[in-house]
């Protein structure tokens, strides 16, 4: 029964942790998937993160699609870390690697291409997070709320889903966003 309760602390704890954070845990839907897939035809053979992954379902659908690429996912939250490491041993998807931890601790220096679908809380510590670890030519996508003081390079949309802004690393360390304003 200690063991039970144990259990439950623990999944109810990082869920907790993760959601005061970042974000709740909020799968993605089919058609933000969709979505996705269209803003990454052109990315097989880079290495693309998930932060905040969940229970995957983005880089096992990515997977399929982009077979000589590096898929990564970081997690915080316990329940759907787990589900998405018992799919990817069920589905047997090379390419894809996931990690349990918080993502603002986790390196992603060698990131070609960063997914985000996060509250806008956790924004201003994500963009110190860009600059500081991302290379030059690094692109970002984030799903449903842009960037604050940042004009996205490119906005994918369709009607009744939610849109997916795209941000580059430029090359200047004083402006490593596109159009990076000061307010």
């Amino acid at each position: 029964m200690i063991l039970f309760w144990v259990i439950v602390v623990l999944v109810l704890g990082t869920a907790g942790v993760a959601g005061l954070s970042a974000a709740p845990w909020l799968p993605t839907r089919k058609g933000e998937i969709a979505l996705l897939k269209t803003a990454l035809e052109d990315a097989d053979g880079l290495t693309i993160y998930d932060l905040g992954s969940g229970d995957g379902r983005i880089l096992f659908a990515l997977s399929k699609q982009l077979p000589e690429a590096k898929l990564i996912g970081i997690e915080l939250s316990l329940a759907p870390f787990l589900w998405s490491i018992a799919r990817k041993y069920i589905g047997q998807y090379k390419n894809v690697s996931l990690r349990y931890g918080n993502l603002f601790k986790k390196d992603i220096s060698n990131a070609d291409i960063v997914i985000t679908f996060l509250l806008d809380k956790a924004y201003a510590r994500l963009q110190k997070k860009f600059q500081k670890e991302l290379k030059p030519d690094a692109r970002i996508l984030v799903e449903a709320w842009p960037l604050p003081h940042q004009t996205p390079e490119y906005i994918f949309e369709k009607q009744g889903i939610l849109k997916i802004f795209e941000y580059r690393i430029k090359q200047s360390a004083m402006s490593p966003f596109s159009d990076m304003r000061e307010k």
